[in-house]
């Protein structure tokens, strides 16, 4: 029997998390100069293979959704670090990241959860808004990821540490 995927309205979210429009619960810091934090309270989604077929290449709907709510959390972040620190997040400079991914059963590979979270954070192509955290993950020169077991049942959190370095 397949285990039910836990959806947003069922975690614990703490009061200080921000609604966000599209996306998923989001808590948003400023750490320092062209630095943040950002909590994410949503179940973490591994980057899957992608599904080839005599129409093409493409994503699983499923996952494409769930980049899609990501990137509408990872813009509200940009887009709150700019109106408090009143200045332009530089999403072309170089970027340092830490990650840290709190599921009750660890699935998928680090890097497999990593990719996720970068594909969210760059500009997506189309009519679809992106992040703007970065242009490209190839801006991302130093990375950092950690997956840990939470003890709450319902409880799922992606905490990240972004910070640009001039070029």
């Amino acid at each position: 029997m397949a285990k039910k995927r836990i959806t947003v309205e069922e975690l614990d979210i703490p009061d200080f998390a921000h609604e966000v429009k599209g996306g998923y619960q989001t808590a948003v810091w400023i750490d320092g100069h062209w630095e943040m934090q950002v909590h994410i309270y949503a179940p973490v989604m591994p980057s899957p293979r992608p599904r080839v077929t005599s129409r093409g290449t493409f994503m699983p709907s499923d996952y494409r959704k769930h980049c899609d709510k990501l990137a509408c959390s990872l813009a509200f972040a940009r887009g709150w670090y700019e109106s408090k620190a009143e200045e332009r997040w530089p999403s072309e400079f170089h970027m340092a990241v830490k990650m840290s991914f709190f599921t009750p059963a660890p699935k998928g590979d680090c890097d497999n959860l990593a990719k996720t979270i970068l594909d969210a954070g760059q500009l997506h192509r189309g009519d679809k808004p992106g992040a703007e955290l970065w242009r490209n993950d190839d801006q991302v020169w130093e990375l950092q990821v950690s997956k840990l077991s939470s003890d709450e049942p319902n409880f799922y959190l992606t905490m990240l540490r972004i910070r640009a370095m001039a070029v």
